[in-house]
């Protein structure tokens, strides 16, 4: 009897110690998955780091401490480098550090919105810049994040990324444009130039005393009636007045308070001729 106990005895410690080492390998186990599960999280943050990195090199290659450098492909006889720069930075950031490709130009297009509409086909990305035919050639525009396409009359579509804009004088209290330059000739002696180029880089070279002004009005949430574009017309914005609105023939158009974009007259006149009128769309860097 007394063997038999001490031969159980003796079996029960051997299945204690098996117990314990296979608790042990199973602790082991366990730390080594922890530990390449930490050591993975870290080569993946170390990379996403370097990723960053190389991002922001990138971004200070491409937009020195002095300005950004925004590739203006076929220029602006309208914006100059400074009002090029200042719109940039207050573009919201997905549609910051592209090239801006001019699509239209109605000098070179001819003044027809069904031609306006062909040659932004494709593009979903658009900023479009006018000088108004007066004393002051105020220069403002649309910020449009949809394709232009005829639609109904009354049927708003666009998204929230929609804005309007205009540039201002503090000093004479008004909008304003770049000067009297001709449609098709060099905009100043450091402006983009309005030539058929492969690309253009615009930067900003003037002192901040001389940085223009720029009045920049993202969506309100008030209402959200973006973008109309019809046969007879393109307008954006409602609620009130259109924010702007341009004729079939891009020749005459108008400008109101807009509920939209909480924006008040853009130009100098409520209802103005338009002296010029460029589309760009924001594409890829290199692409073309």
């Amino acid at each position: 009897a007394a063997a038999s106990a001490a031969a159980a005895a003796a079996t029960g410690d051997d299945v204690d110690a098996d117990r314990a080492a296979m608790l042990q390998r199973t602790h082991e186990a366990k730390s080594l998955l922890m530990e390449d599960a930490h050591n993975e999280v870290r080569n993946r943050v170390a990379a996403a780091a370097d990723m960053l990195q190389q991002l922001r090199v990138t971004w200070h290659k491409r937009h020195p401490a002095h300005g950004l450098r925004t590739v203006v492909r076929g220029g602006s006889a309208i914006l100059t480098p400074a009002q090029v720069v200042a719109l940039e930075l207050r573009l919201p950031q997905t549609l910051q550090c592209y090239d801006w490709q001019l699509v239209y130009r109605l000098s070179l297009h001819g003044a027809a919105l069904h031609t306006l509409f062909a040659q932004t086909r494709g593009a979903h990305q658009l900023l479009l810049v006018l000088r108004e035919d007066s004393a002051r050639a105020a220069v403002f525009g649309a910020v449009i994040t949809d394709a232009l396409r005829v639609g109904e009359r009354d049927k708003y579509y666009g998204n929230g990324s929609t804005a309007l804009f205009s540039f201002y004088d503090a000093a004479a209290g008004r909008n304003i444009g770049d000067g009297d330059g001709d449609s098709d000739a060099e905009v100043g002696g450091d402006a983009v130039q309005a030539a058929d180029a492969p690309g253009v880089e615009a930067a900003a070279t003037r002192g901040a005393a001389l940085a223009p002004q720029l009045r920049y009005y993202p969506w309100s949430y008030r209402n959200s009636y973006f973008l109309l574009a019809c046969r007879e017309y393109l307008a954006l914005g409602g609620g009130g007045h259109f924010g702007l609105f341009l004729d079939a023939d891009l020749l005459r158009g108008s400008s109101g308070d807009c509920a939209t974009f909480n924006s008040p007259t853009l130009g100098s006149l409520d209802d103005f001729a338009v002296l010029s009128c460029e589309v760009f769309a924001l594409q890829a860097p290199g692409r073309t």
